[in-house]
């Protein structure tokens, strides 16, 4: 896989070594893309920042989610639906934050079947909840 080097060497045996290493976490590299997260019922994109909600998952099953969505006049807990292969194996719960005049912790269950809910102490109209920083893998542990 990696070729030896031994002891330390020639510049032209650490430069063979770290070119096998490149070649190696090519695959790698962070060649995201961030595709927008079906949103539920009367959820629509956030109004904070502008960003959508939005998912992606990288070469090694992980998932990360970003942006933010914004309930509408309904009572629905449930934020959208992460598509097939960006699902968690076992159903998980994440802290988070919501806005609905003031901050407020809150919590998003994402479960195998891919439903975001949203649990808060009492759901109002026009809540913004936050999906930066929520990170998951695929893969059974």
């Amino acid at each position: 896989m990696f070729p030896h080097v031994g002891r330390p060497g020639t510049l032209e045996q650490i430069t063979t070594a770290l070119e096998a290493v490149i070649k190696f976490l090519a695959p790698f590299k962070d060649q995201r893309k961030w595709q927008d997260i079906k949103l539920f019922s009367d959820w629509v994109r956030g109004s904070t920042s502008g960003k959508p909600a939005q998912v992606t998952i990288d070469g090694l099953g992980r998932v990360e989610l970003r942006g933010e969505a914004r309930s509408g006049t309904g009572a629905s807990t449930t934020v959208g639906h992460l598509p097939l292969g960006m699902r968690p194996p076992v159903n998980m719960t994440f802290p988070a934050s919501a806005f609905n005049g003031a901050r407020v912790f809150c919590s998003l269950d994402i479960q195998t079947n891919g439903r975001i809910v949203l649990i808060v102490p009492a759901l109002a109209a026009n809540v913004e909840v936050y999906l930066d920083g929520i990170r998951f893998d695929t893969r059974e542990s």
